[in-house]
C-alpha cells in the first residue's frame, strides 16, 4: 500500500487497523510503503519509509562507513519466521541489541517520525537534527508503542561511524566472575561495545580504529580468552541460543543484581547489555519469586507475548489509556496486547 492508501484505510476504520509500518493484519499491509527517502552521510542522518527492510538500510550506510548504533536484533530468529525485519517493526518494539551498552535503543537514535493517527491525520514529530524538540517528545513516545498510536510512514534516525576494527573474545567462567570482571573493565578505557553471557561463556566485544593495544589491556585484566568471529556474535545478538524455547522473558535489572538473581535459576538464560537485562527461557512462575524491587519482566516470545510483571499500576494504566485516546479516539489500532 502507498501512503494515500494507508491514510484511506485508517479513515475507513473498517475493523481494526494494525500497524507500525510493517504489521500485517486482515487484508492489508503497510509493508509496501518502503524505500530510502533521504540519506546525508556527512550529516550522519537518514530518512526512510517505515516498510524499508533493515538489511537495505544497513547495506546502504555501510558503503559510507556508517551503521545503526542501536544494533537491532533480528526477532525472526527466535520466532522462526522467514520474513526480514523492517525499520517500522523495529520502531514499534523499540529494538535494541548488544550495543545498547554504549548507544542505547532505537529510541535514542530517533530524530523524527511521520505517522498517521487514528483519525487519518498525518502527524510529523521531531525533525532531522538533534535539537528539534520543544514540549512533548512524541517521537520517542512512538518508539515501543507497538503500533497503538498510529501507522508509521517515515522515520528519521541519526547514524554512527562504523569502527574500523573489532575484537570479540570469549571466556569460560562462572557468571559471578564474569560480572566482576566486566564491572572492573567498564571503568577502564577498553572500548567495550558489547558484553553477553550465554551457555556458561562470557563474550566481550571491543571496537575502535585500532584495537591492538586494547586487546592487550583486556588480556592483562581478564587473561587470555578465545577469539571468535562476527558470525557467532550475530547469533548471540539474535538470541539463537534460546531460539528453540517456546517461551522467553526479558528481565530488566541492575548489573549489581545479576549474580544474586541467577542463584536459583535453572532455566537456560542469557545475560545481555552488560548485565542490565537477562533473557530467560521458561514461564514466569519459574523465576517470579526471584524478582525484587526495581526489577520487571516482559514476555518476548510465547502465548502471553508483551505481558509485563509486575503489572502496571492503575495510575500507569490510566496514563496509557489517556495517551492512546489522544492519538486514537476511535480505538482503531487496538491495545498493545492485541498488536
Amino acid at each position: 500500500m502507498n501512503e494515500k492508501q494507508i491514510i484511506e484505510a485508517v479513515k475507513a476504520g473498517s475493523g481494526r487497523v494494525f500497524g507500525s509500518g510493517t504489521r500485517r493484519r486482515g487484508d492489508w499491509s503497510a509493508q509496501e510503503h518502503n524505500g530510502i527517502i533521504s540519506y546525508l552521510p556527512d550529516e550522519l542522518t537518514i530518512t526512510v519509509r517505515a516498510g524499508t527492510f533493515m538489511k537495505e538500510i544497513e547495506e546502504k550506510i555501510a558503503k559510507h562507513g556508517q551503521m545503526l548504533g542501536f544494533e537491532p536484533m533480528d526477532h525472526s530468529v527466535i520466532f522462526k519466521k522467514k520474513g526480514m525485519p523492517t525499520i517500522g517493526g523495529a520502531l514499534g518494539v523499540d529494538a535494541d541489541g548488544p550495543r545498547r551498552l554504549r548507544a542505547g535503543s532505537m529510541r535514542d537514535a530517533l530524530l523524527g517520525v511521520r505517522f498517521v493517527d487514528g483519525q487519518g491525520q498525518i502527524i510529523r514529530a521531531g525533525g532531522k537534527v538533534m535539537k528539534n524538540v520543544t514540549g512533548l517528545d512524541i517521537t520517542r513516545l512512538f518508539a515501543g508503542s507497538f503500533g497503538t498510536l498510529g501507522v508509521a510512514l517515515d522515520v528519521t534516525m541519526k547514524l554512527l561511524p562504523k569502527p574500523r576494527e573489532q575484537h570479540i573474545v570469549s571466556y569460560n567462567v562462572p557468571i559471578a566472575e564474569a560480572m566482576d570482571g566486566l564491572g572492573k573493565c567498564m571503568r577502564m578505557p577498553l572500548e567495550i561495545t558489547g558484553a553477553i553471557y550465554a551457555d556458561d561463556q562470557f563474550f566481550i566485544r571491543q571496537e575502535a580504529s585500532v584495537v591492538g593495544p586494547l586487546k592487550t589491556r583486556l588480556k592483562n585484566e581478564l587473561g587470555k580468552g578465545e577469539t571468535i568471529d562476527d558470525t557467532k556474535w550475530v547469533e548471540l545478538r539474535d538470541w539463537k541460543y534460546l531460539a528453540q524455547m517456546p517461551e522467553i522473558w526479558r528481565v530488566y535489572l541492575r548489573p549489581s543484581q545479576v549474580t544474586k538473581f541467577l542463584e536459583n535459576i535453572e532455566n537456560p538464560y542469557m545475560v545481555l547489555c552488560g548485565g542490565s537485562q537477562i533473557a530467560i527461557a521458561g514461564s514466569l512462575v519459574d523465576f517470579q519469586d526471584q524478582l525484587r524491587e526495581g526489577m520487571f519482566a516482559r514476555c518476548e516470545k510465547g502465548a502471553v507475548i508483551g505481558a509485563r510483571f509486575p503489572k502496571f499500576t492503575n495510575a500507569h494504566l490510566k496514563l496509557i489509556e489517556h495517551t492512546q485516546k489522544v492519538f486514537d479516539p476511535l480505538n482503531i489500532f487496538g491495545g498493545r496486547d492485541e498488536n
